[in-house]
């Protein structure tokens, strides 16, 4: 029973995707659509263009600079510009975030400790008291 309910869900996803991508290919909610179907693909540069144009859209998009981020920090061959692009991007979901959450931002240690980002880790952000 749970493997044909799986399958009715999973049809009816694909099926209200198709129509978003066909009704409202340039919509916001298209490109995040596509840019998280880039990252399960490990095409990062991709979904990376995906995110700036939503971000051009909606600047204050919740999740969006940090998943940008990752996508820019995320590729074994980072230059110093992606890195620096990832910062960038990681600081300003800080700032929309606190926004959201009162102030009350955490960085996982197991995500980028101080932005470094080695290791490929990411950054988690955390809404909680201060």
């Amino acid at each position: 029973m749970l493997y044909v309910t799986v399958h009715a869900y999973s049809d009816l996803s694909a099926r209200a995707a198709q129509e978003l991508a066909v009704g409202a290919p340039e919509s916001v909610e298209a490109r995040k659509l596509n840019a998280e179907s880039l990252e399960l693909q490990g095409k990062w540069d991709d979904a990376a263009k995906q995110y700036e144009e939503v971000l051009k859209k909606t600047p204050d998009a919740r999740g969006i600079h940090f998943r940008s981020g990752t996508a820019a920090a995320i590729e074994t061959r980072r230059s110093e510009d992606e890195i620096a692009r990832a910062k960038k991007e990681f600081a300003e979901e800080l700032a929309i975030e606190s926004a959201e959450c009162g102030g009350g931002i955490h960085i996982g240690r197991d995500g980028a400790a101080g932005f470094g980002l080695d290791g490929g880790d990411r950054a988690v952000f955390e809404c909680g008291e201060t």
